[in-house]
C-alpha cells in the first residue's frame, strides 16, 4: 500500500491548510464584491471564538 504525503495546494512546498484558508478567503471576497457591485445585500455571520489574547481558539 502506497503512502501519499499531502503537498500544498498553491505550490508543493506550501501548507495545504493555509492554502485552503487563502482560497476560501478569496472566494468570499469575490462573492462579496460581485454582490456589492450589483447593489445586492451582502452580510456574513461568523462564529469565531476569541481567547483573552485576541486570537482564535
Amino acid at each position: 500500500m502506497a503512502h501519499i504525503t499531502q503537498k500544498g495546494i498553491l505550490n508543493k512546498n506550501s501548507n495545504p491548510v493555509t492554502d485552503a484558508d487563502v482560497i476560501m478567503t478569496a472566494a468570499i471576497i469575490g462573492h462579496s464584491y460581485k454582490r456589492l457591485i450589483n447593489n445586492k445585500p451582502c452580510m456574513y455571520d461568523l462564529e469565531v471564538e476569541i481567547n483573552e489574547q485576541g486570537s482564535n481558539i
